[in-house]
């Protein structure tokens, strides 16, 4: 009975649309797995397993999805003091709710910046994070950093340029892995030479520094 319920549980959550046949059979099978826990060890966890995703798929068919998804954003610029005039903030609206919220700590001189700056992000493939360059002291002017933004939260990583244009070249010219951002930045994090590699770590959120240093970016990057 264990793999009639797994091979239907895949088949259902393949189809397209719902149909009452289908709906009465994953119901019918539902009946037969608590039959079954009632006769049998009550502990049976892969029965429980089946049970709980055979309820998910039949609510995603039925149109009662209870599964909460990630809230989808797109950034946008506004004025950091609600007052119509600079400087301006980097905020995030919800695409679902149509919330537009402030991200602390992000902040521009212009609005013309800040819309720059968003041009020139970058979305982590293989943690869903964005990366993007904003002042490093939060006064709308150089020095630049890169920031991660994830979940409205912004985190500076220890990464900083002299200007937008160098650190959203850093930026462009980042290499990902499975497991790492890497880059190049100033070894002093004063936006000046020399330069060495950067890792930023997906798992741990943490910046590394990695290999030689070297007295030019061009150098640097073609380390990596």
């Amino acid at each position: 009975m264990k793999l009639t319920i797994i091979m239907f549980i895949l088949s259902a959550t393949f189809q397209l649309q719902a149909n009452e046949r289908t709906i009465a059979r994953m119901r019918n099978i539902m009946d037969k797995i608590d039959i079954e826990l009632d006769n049998t060890d009550a502990s049976d966890q892969e029965l429980k397993n089946a049970r709980k995703h055979l309820r998910q798929s039949l609510n995603i068919l039925i149109g009662r999805d209870d599964r909460q998804p990630n809230p989808r954003f797109t950034y946008t610029c506004v004025p950091k003091d609600d007052d119509g005039r600079n400087p301006y903030s980097l905020a995030a609206k919800n695409t679902d709710t149509l919330i537009t919220t402030k991200i602390p700590g992000i902040v521009f001189a212009t609005k013309t910046s800040c819309t720059a700056a968003i041009s020139k992000k970058r979305v982590l493939k293989n943690n869903s994070e964005t990366i993007i360059c904003a002042p490093t002291d939060r006064d709308g002017r150089s020095p630049y950093s890169i920031f991660t933004v994830s979940n409205l939260t912004a985190t500076k990583l220890s990464m900083t340029y002299s200007s937008n244009r160098s650190c959203a070249t850093a930026i462009a010219d980042g290499i990902e892995t499975r497991s790492v951002f890497g880059t190049c930045a100033p070894k002093d994090n004063d936006g000046r030479a020399p330069w060495v590699a950067f890792l930023y770590n997906f798992s741990s959120k943490s910046v590394s520094k990695n290999g030689a240093i070297f007295n030019n970016y061009t150098s640097c990057r073609a380390s990596l």
